[in-house]
C-alpha cells in the first residue's frame, strides 16, 4: 500500500510540474508581470503599433503641427500663450476629465468630471489625446435648434492646444482664448 502511495505520489508530481512548466512557457511566450509592468508580446506590439499608425495617418489629414500622447501622459506646454509652461493631465475615472494647471498661477481649471464644458460633462469615450501647434483648425457647425449638421468652418487657434479623440469616430479641441477653455467640435 505504501508502495502504490509512492508511485501514485511521483506521478501526480511530475504531471504536476509539466502543466507548471507548460503554464510558464504560456507566460513567458505571451504576457510576463514583472514588478507591476507588463512585457507584451510582439503580436500585442504589432497590434499596438498598426494602431498609432492608423492614429498618426488619420490624425495627418486633419493636422499639421500636433503630437499624440496616451492618455496616462502629462502633458506640459503653454496652453494660455504667458509664456510659461501649464500642465495637462488626463485622469480616467467614472466621470472622466483634463485638470490644466497654470504655470504661472497654479491655477487648477477642470474639464469634464461630471460638470458641463460645452455640451460634455465627461472624456469617457476618448481613447487617446495629444497637442495641437497649428494656428487654424476646421470646426463642424451645429443648428441650434436641429442639432443638424450645417458644415465647418476655419477656425483660429491662438495658442497651443489640446486634442482628444475616440478612434474611427473623432473628437475635438480644447483651446485657451481669452484665459477661458473652449471646444471645439471636429466629429459629425
Amino acid at each position: 500500500m505504501k508502495k502504490q502511495f509512492l508511485i501514485l505520489s511521483t506521478i501526480l508530481l511530475f504531471l504536476g510540474c509539466g502543466q507548471q512548466n507548460q503554464k510558464k512557457a504560456f507566460l513567458s511566450e505571451n504576457v510576463v508581470k514583472q514588478d507591476s509592468n507588463y512585457t507584451i508580446s510582439n503580436i500585442e506590439t504589432d497590434s499596438i503599433n498598426k494602431l498609432k499608425k492608423f492614429r498618426e495617418e488619420s490624425l495627418n489629414s486633419e493636422y499639421k503641427n500636433y503630437r499624440i500622447y496616451n492618455l496616462d501622459e502629462i502633458i506640459h506646454e503653454d496652453f494660455n500663450g504667458d509664456g510659461v509652461v501649464d500642465k495637462a493631465e488626463f485622469k480616467k475615472q467614472k466621470n472622466s476629465g483634463i485638470i490644466i494647471t497654470d504655470g504661472k498661477s497654479h491655477k487648477q481649471t477642470k474639464l469634464g468630471f461630471g460638470e458641463k464644458f460645452a455640451h460634455l460633462t465627461n472624456f469617457n469615450w476618448v481613447d487617446f489625446w495629444g497637442v495641437l501647434k497649428d494656428s487654424t483648425t476646421f470646426e463642424i457647425i451645429f443648428d441650434n435648434k436641429t442639432g443638424d449638421i450645417l458644415g465647418d468652418t476655419i477656425t483660429k487657434l491662438k495658442n497651443t492646444s489640446i486634442f482628444v479623440e475616440e478612434d474611427e469616430v473623432g473628437g475635438g479641441v480644447i483651446t485657451n482664448e481669452n484665459d477661458k477653455y473652449k471646444w471645439i467640435h471636429q466629429s459629425d
